[in-house]
């Protein structure tokens, strides 16, 4: 008896397990529509296993209880009393937690799906802890991909940096070795192309392996990294270009920071100046941080990549390894290895990047 009741609770608890941890079936949501007690618990596994306590014990406090529930009921199998006192703290702990996240969450801003983007399931609100590292520069950029990252390392936040984008470009230029001045403070290195009816506005620094195709625009203050793509009709203006980023067919960038390997889709924008003409402020959800600029477009992350004719409102801060569906109005601080389907629809993924 003793070893069917053992049995029969370790059966429970895998199964359990299975169910929250890997979403394979939701019998809870099917028949209500609301998130099961389980929900996020994969993208909670998901940050403990990279090493993100904090962030993986927001997602859902209960991972580390539930593993902790499972070894002891495991060790105690042969003590049928312990392992049924086990199971009924747990579920008591279990019912408070999803009482407690369904009273507290907010149907805005919230990440739906597990952490591998299946989308099965929708999810809890995505936490300050995050959204406040997303948006700092260390934790944006890898900083060696850039003439700028030494300067960039001053500053918390990124938009800080916009301000003194073209006096460090004027103090770096001249520093520069395989560059030429091609006129009066503007870089171009000797491997870049440039097309003839591009137009390279002071002070502006190209680097090495560089395509800037006919009819771009370069306005001025703009610092592009290392095989780069400024493409046909592109504007740039008050920009730093991680290396390996293209903007390659009729984007504007402006007063915005684009991370190495992003990559703006044909006739995608940032848009860097409010409707009235007010400062920008950086926002997530209830958390609101003030820029004190009037103008300020984008933040992207490493490996970003930002879909046909979208528009980035001011203000947004998209973190690495993130993709934004074609046609979006972006706005808001969008978390690191997601995919932005809408404003309701931002679904956590899985993606190993080298």
């Amino acid at each position: 008896m003793n070893r069917r009741l053992a049995q029969t609770a370790g059966l429970c608890i895998a199964a359990v397990l299975l169910l929250f941890f890997f979403g394979w079936l939701c019998p809870f949501q099917a028949l209500t529509g609301l998130p099961c007690p389980g929900c996020n618990m994969t993208t909670a596994l998901y940050w403990l296993l990279r090493g993100q306590l904090s962030r993986s014990l927001w997602y859902h406090p209960m991972l580390l209880p539930t593993m902790g529930a499972a070894l002891l009921a495991l060790v105690f199998r042969k003590k049928p009393g312990a392992v049924k006192g086990i199971l009924l703290s747990w579920a008591v702990l279990m019912l408070i937690c999803y009482v407690w996240r369904m009273i507290t969450r907010s149907e805005e801003h919230r990440v739906s799906g597990s952490a591998h983007g299946t989308g099965r399931r929708p999810g809890f609100t995505v936490d300050e802890l995050e959204i406040s590292m997303m948006y700092k520069t260390k934790d944006l950029f890898s900083l060696e991909h850039s003439l700028a990252g030494e300067y960039l390392r001053e500053f918390e936040y990124p938009w800080q940096a916009l301000a003194g984008i073209k006096s460090y470009i004027q103090t770096l230029g001249p520093k520069l070795k395989g560059y030429r001045e091609v006129s009066p403070q503007v870089w171009v290195h000797e491997t870049a192309v440039i097309a003839p009816t591009a137009f390279l506005g002071a002070p502006c620094i190209i680097g090495p392996g560089t395509e800037v195709r006919h009819c771009a625009f370069i306005r001025g203050s703009a610092l592009v990294g290392a095989d780069c793509v400024v493409g046909n009709s592109v504007e740039l203006k008050n920009v730093i270009l991680f290396d390996n980023v293209q903007t390659p067919h009729y984007n504007y960038v402006g007063d915005s920071i684009l991370g190495y390997k992003s990559h703006m889709g044909a006739g995608s924008i940032t848009s860097n100046v409010k409707s009235d003409k007010s400062d920008v402020v950086v926002k997530s959800g209830k958390e609101k941080i003030e820029t004190g600029l009037r103008k300020m477009g984008a933040m992207l992350g490493d490996h970003v990549e930002v879909g046909c004719n979208s528009v980035l409102n001011p203000g947004t801060v998209i973190g690495p390894n993130s993709n934004v569906y074609p046609v979006s109005c972006v706005r808001g601080v969008i978390p690191a290895d997601s995919v932005f389907k809408d404003k309701d629809h931002v679904v956590l993924k899985k993606k190993d990047r080298d």
